[in-house]
């Protein structure tokens, strides 16, 4: 998914992943034949991913401790703690998905055990009793939600594997606030 966070992404220290094709031949992909974009890998073919190689730097361990240290102050200052994936969206061009969604009155909204975050809207909370039905209604919801406001549609950066644990979305008035 080139993964991200505090300005670099996972593009930037690979070199190469190793893996089976389709058929169970080992392949190894150098990271120059991987299209690379915001929260997204593209293979030149399909694989099933083993490992990857990533070039590393040596750096001053105190530097390193001070960065961790900031990154993790960062975090607890933005984001909510507890049951959580961490940002359920991607960012849509020029704006921010928490943003959108905190703009469209959404922190705080519940269906059953899931919540929008009150913290950061870009989170859904599981408050110990959510299923994935109700976790996938309120992000279906919220998606919802944020096209008829601003004409955005949002894009996961979550995966949902398996079948859909419901069919269909909810109604618009289901929900409430925490």
């Amino acid at each position: 998914m080139n993964a991200g966070a505090h300005g670099s992404e996972v593009r930037d220290i690979l070199v190469e992943v190793r893996g089976l094709s389709l058929e169970g031949a080992p392949v190894t992909v150098p990271a120059g034949d991987i299209r690379f974009a915001y929260r997204s890998a593209t293979y030149p073919a399909p694989l099933l991913v083993l490992e990857v190689v990533f070039a590393l730097h040596a750096d001053d361990p105190e530097a390193v401790a001070a960065r961790r240290l900031a990154f993790h102050e960062q975090r607890l200052r933005t984001q909510p703690k507890g049951r959580t994936v961490g940002s359920v969206f991607k960012n849509p061009p020029g704006d921010h998905a928490g943003r959108l969604i905190e703009a469209a009155g959404l922190k705080g909204f519940r269906i059953g055990g899931a919540v929008v975050s009150e913290k950061h809207a870009n989170f859904i909370l599981n408050d110990g009793g959510a299923s994935a039905a109700e976790l996938e209604a309120l992000i279906r919801t919220v998606r919802e939600r944020v096209r008829e406001r601003f004409g955005v549609v949002l894009e996961t950066e979550v995966r949902i594997v398996g079948e859909p644990a419901v069919p269909a979305a909810p109604p618009s008035g289901e929900g409430s606030r925490a």
